[in-house]
Protein backbone atom coordinates (compact mmCIF):
# COMPACT_ATOMS: atom_id res chain seq x y z
CA UNK A 1 0.00 0.00 0.00
CA UNK A 2 2.28 2.87 -1.34
CA UNK A 3 1.53 6.46 -0.38
CA UNK A 4 -0.59 5.32 2.78
CA UNK A 5 0.31 6.28 6.64
CA UNK A 6 -0.39 2.21 7.82
CA UNK A 7 1.01 -1.20 6.43
CA UNK A 8 -1.54 -3.79 6.15
CA UNK A 9 -0.56 -7.34 7.67
CA UNK A 10 -2.61 -10.14 5.79
CA UNK A 11 -3.54 -13.59 6.89
CA UNK A 12 -0.66 -15.17 4.81
CA UNK A 13 2.22 -12.60 6.40
CA UNK A 14 0.86 -13.36 10.28
CA UNK A 15 2.89 -15.89 11.26
CA UNK A 16 6.30 -15.80 9.70
CA UNK A 17 6.03 -11.72 9.13
CA UNK A 18 4.65 -10.62 12.72
CA UNK A 19 7.27 -12.95 14.33
CA UNK A 20 10.19 -10.76 12.75
CA UNK A 21 8.10 -7.36 13.04
CA UNK A 22 7.93 -8.74 16.92
CA UNK A 23 11.59 -9.49 17.23
CA UNK A 24 12.42 -6.45 15.68
CA UNK A 25 10.42 -4.04 17.97
CA UNK A 26 11.35 -6.19 21.01
CA UNK A 27 15.26 -5.62 19.78
CA UNK A 28 14.63 -1.59 19.43
CA UNK A 29 12.97 -1.64 22.87
CA UNK A 30 16.16 -3.42 24.41
CA UNK A 31 18.41 -1.48 22.78
CA UNK A 32 16.85 1.87 24.06
CA UNK A 33 16.17 0.69 27.47
CA UNK A 34 19.55 -0.08 27.26
CA UNK A 35 20.61 3.42 25.99
CA UNK A 36 18.06 4.52 28.75
CA UNK A 37 19.62 2.88 31.54
CA UNK A 38 22.96 3.89 30.74
CA UNK A 39 22.10 7.04 30.10
CA UNK A 40 20.39 7.05 34.02
CA UNK A 41 23.89 5.38 35.14
CA UNK A 42 25.91 7.71 33.73
CA UNK A 43 24.46 10.72 34.87
CA UNK A 44 26.07 12.66 31.56
CA UNK A 45 25.38 16.18 31.42
CA UNK A 46 24.07 18.57 28.65
CA UNK A 47 21.53 17.05 25.97
CA UNK A 48 21.78 13.61 27.45
CA UNK A 49 20.67 14.77 31.33
CA UNK A 50 17.91 16.85 29.28
CA UNK A 51 16.52 15.87 26.30
CA UNK A 52 18.21 12.35 25.26
CA UNK A 53 15.44 10.43 27.04
CA UNK A 54 12.93 12.42 25.34
CA UNK A 55 14.51 10.90 22.36
CA UNK A 56 14.00 7.33 23.50
CA UNK A 57 10.69 8.08 24.46
CA UNK A 58 9.32 8.75 21.06
CA UNK A 59 11.15 5.73 19.71
CA UNK A 60 10.10 3.50 22.22
CA UNK A 61 6.29 4.89 21.80
CA UNK A 62 6.81 3.32 18.53
CA UNK A 63 8.24 0.07 19.35
CA UNK A 64 5.23 -0.46 21.75
CA UNK A 65 2.85 0.66 19.14
CA UNK A 66 3.84 -1.85 16.40
CA UNK A 67 4.07 -4.38 19.29
CA UNK A 68 0.57 -3.67 20.54
CA UNK A 69 -0.86 -3.85 16.90
CA UNK A 70 1.04 -7.25 16.40
CA UNK A 71 -0.77 -8.86 19.26
CA UNK A 72 -3.92 -7.36 18.99
CA UNK A 73 -6.53 -7.94 16.63
CA UNK A 74 -5.57 -5.09 14.70
CA UNK A 75 -4.62 -5.28 11.01
CA UNK A 76 -2.72 -2.14 11.09
CA UNK A 77 0.85 -0.98 12.26
CA UNK A 78 3.26 1.68 12.45
CA UNK A 79 5.64 1.85 9.13
CA UNK A 80 5.30 5.48 7.58
CA UNK A 81 6.20 9.44 8.72
CA UNK A 82 2.62 9.90 8.78
CA UNK A 83 1.90 7.38 11.03
CA UNK A 84 5.09 8.35 13.13
CA UNK A 85 3.60 12.03 13.29
CA UNK A 86 0.08 10.91 13.96
CA UNK A 87 1.19 9.12 17.15
CA UNK A 88 3.65 11.81 18.37
CA UNK A 89 1.51 14.43 17.92
CA UNK A 90 -1.08 13.15 20.43
CA UNK A 91 1.97 11.71 22.57
CA UNK A 92 2.78 15.78 22.59
CA UNK A 93 -0.02 16.76 23.43
CA UNK A 94 -0.69 14.43 25.97
CA UNK A 95 2.81 14.77 27.61
CA UNK A 96 3.58 18.62 27.24
CA UNK A 97 0.24 20.30 27.47
CA UNK A 98 -1.93 18.18 29.22
CA UNK A 99 0.36 16.15 32.05
CA UNK A 100 1.79 19.77 33.02
CA UNK A 101 -1.69 20.98 33.96
CA UNK A 102 -2.63 18.17 36.15
CA UNK A 103 1.03 17.46 37.73
CA UNK A 104 2.68 20.64 39.44
CA UNK A 105 6.02 19.15 39.27
CA UNK A 106 5.91 18.76 35.41
CA UNK A 107 6.69 21.81 32.84
CA UNK A 108 6.09 21.74 29.13
CA UNK A 109 8.97 22.38 26.87
CA UNK A 110 8.91 22.23 23.45
CA UNK A 111 12.30 21.05 22.83
CA UNK A 112 11.12 17.98 24.02
CA UNK A 113 8.57 18.00 21.85
CA UNK A 114 11.37 17.94 18.91
CA UNK A 115 13.22 14.91 20.46
CA UNK A 116 9.75 13.21 20.46
CA UNK A 117 10.16 13.62 16.68
CA UNK A 118 13.45 12.93 16.33
CA UNK A 119 13.10 9.55 18.36
CA UNK A 120 10.34 8.81 15.84
CA UNK A 121 12.34 9.58 12.59
CA UNK A 122 15.30 7.51 13.83
CA UNK A 123 12.63 4.35 14.44
CA UNK A 124 10.84 5.01 10.80
CA UNK A 125 14.74 5.12 9.68
CA UNK A 126 15.62 1.99 11.18
CA UNK A 127 12.60 0.05 10.52
CA UNK A 128 13.29 1.33 6.47
CA UNK A 129 16.66 0.15 6.73
CA UNK A 130 16.22 -3.18 8.47
CA UNK A 131 13.29 -3.81 5.33
CA UNK A 132 16.08 -2.70 2.51
CA UNK A 133 18.32 -5.21 4.37
CA UNK A 134 16.22 -8.17 3.92
CA UNK A 135 15.03 -6.86 0.77
CA UNK A 136 18.14 -7.70 -0.74
CA UNK A 137 18.85 -11.58 -1.13
CA UNK A 138 21.69 -13.76 0.63
CA UNK A 139 24.52 -15.05 -1.26
CA UNK A 140 23.57 -18.18 -0.86
CA UNK A 141 20.11 -17.51 -2.20
CA UNK A 142 21.43 -16.63 -5.54
CA UNK A 143 23.92 -18.83 -6.04
CA UNK A 144 20.68 -21.17 -5.62
CA UNK A 145 18.91 -19.08 -8.49
CA UNK A 146 21.74 -19.57 -10.78
CA UNK A 147 22.36 -23.37 -10.52
CA UNK A 148 18.18 -23.66 -11.10
CA UNK A 149 18.98 -21.45 -14.45
CA UNK A 150 21.70 -23.45 -15.56
CA UNK A 151 19.67 -26.40 -14.99
CA UNK A 152 17.10 -25.57 -17.41
CA UNK A 153 18.80 -23.92 -20.07
CA UNK A 154 19.76 -26.10 -23.22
Amino acid sequence: MNGTNWMRRGPRHRHGRAVLVGILNLSFLAVASLAYGANRWIGAGGFFRNHFDDLLAGFMLLSWSNLIALNSRSERAVSSVGGAIAIIIFASIVWELVIPRVLSNRTADAVDVLAYFAGAFIYIAALKFVRRARRHPRPRHMLKKVAKLRQVAP
